[in-house]
């Protein structure tokens, strides 16, 4: 099968080559704002395919099945609507959409199309996730920290007095939807939904969320999130279950899992890498070859009820997690610039 791959950024790049460990799959089609970006890319990436300059004549490619965007947040509705009508299945970087309102648009579109869309929340995919959710079955949290701290290469500029897209209100970012995402998807995944959600954020010159706390509210514990782009931090992530504890090495790119008691521990995954080593292709290997089995079962006319009943899993999680974002950014002062939060017409 073929992705087309709207945007020419970092990602875009590690995307393309976790699909060179995907068997059957390709970049066949690249966007950028100019033909000679998209074909400087091409040419990067040592790929075989087709340089444009239009999302629209891209997604109206026949050489494309499914399309990868990974543009600015503030694009990712009006190209996922492109892709969606123009009939090709859709692969949107997180966060996929800036509120419920537009992720309805998108995935009622979808369905209208009658193609799968995905958020392409990549650490979802990986080993050690599944690990700690079997893990947890039966057991009562007492409670949860999880952390996500990472300098970003754009804070500079910020202290500068300059706004990067990342740090932007026009363009939806901010250090909760860009790395608070990782961690309320793992909440969202191993405990469910939470009662209550509350955001602390400490704010950017530019408006945005340069760092934070989310407290997610369960019956009988609180799951605790420290998030930055303005500091790092390599502390663990801890599920305090009693006498256990269970740590994690980071809420993404888990390579080390180990139950901790009292005077012994028990390491229930291990990488084999050193924590944090892994290239960010290797890990996205997994939700790559996640995608392009789904993708290729739906052309086929393969989709059987495992996948649709998986599709359907996943759709709600991304949904309840946009749910959680959006809420903590509300309650916490946090609006997009010209966000629209009713779907019109």
């Amino acid at each position: 099968m073929h992705f087309g791959i709207i945007s020419t950024g970092p990602i875009s790049a590690e995307f393309s080559q976790a699909i060179k460990f995907t068997d059957g799959a390709d970049i066949s089609a690249v966007f950028s704002r100019n033909a000679e970006s998209a074909q400087a890319f091409i040419d990067q990436q040592q790929l075989q395919a087709t340089a444009f300059d239009s999302v629209e004549a891209l997604c109206a490619s026949n050489d494309v099945d499914a399309v990868y965007i990974a543009s600015p947040n503030s694009l990712h509705l009006s190209h996922a609507l492109v892709a969606i009508q123009a009939g090709k299945h859709v692969v949107i970087e997180k966060p996929a959409v800036w509120n419920p309102a537009q992720w309805d648009q998108v995935w009622g579109a979808a369905e209208k199309h009658k193609v799968l869309v995905f958020e392409a929340a990549r650490h979802i995919y990986e080993p050690a996730q599944k690990i700690v959710r079997d893990y947890l079955v039966g057991k009562k949290p007492k409670t949860v920290r999880l952390n996500f701290s990472q300098y970003s290469s754009r804070w500079d500029a910020v202290e500068a007095g300059e706004e990067p897209n990342i740090f932007s209100l026009k363009t939806g970012g901010g250090a909760l939807v860009d790395l608070g995402v990782y961690p309320i998807y793992d909440a969202i995944y191993w405990f469910g939904e939470p009662d209550g959600v509350r955001y602390f954020p400490a704010l950017a010159p530019t408006g945005v969320d340069g760092a934070g706390t989310l407290v997610l509210v369960y019956k009988d514990f609180n799951v605790i999130i420290t998030i930055a782009k303005n500091a790092h931090s390599d502390a663990p992530s801890e599920i305090l279950l009693g006498r256990e504890t269970l740590r994690l090495s980071s809420v993404q790119g888990i390579d080390l899992v180990t139950e901790y008691t009292a005077g012994d521990e028990q390491v229930l995954f291990d990488s084999k890498a050193t924590p944090g080593s892994r290239p960010l292709s290797e890990l996205m290997r997994f939700e790559a070859e996640f995608f392009c089995d789904m993708i290729q079962a739906h052309l086929e006319g393969n989709f059987d009820e495992a996948r649709v009943n998986r599709y359907r899993s996943l759709t709600l999680l991304s949904r309840s997690v946009n749910e959680v974002c959006t809420n903590a950014r509300y309650t916490a002062g946090i609006f997009f610039e010209n966000e629209t939060l009713e779907i019109s017409g």
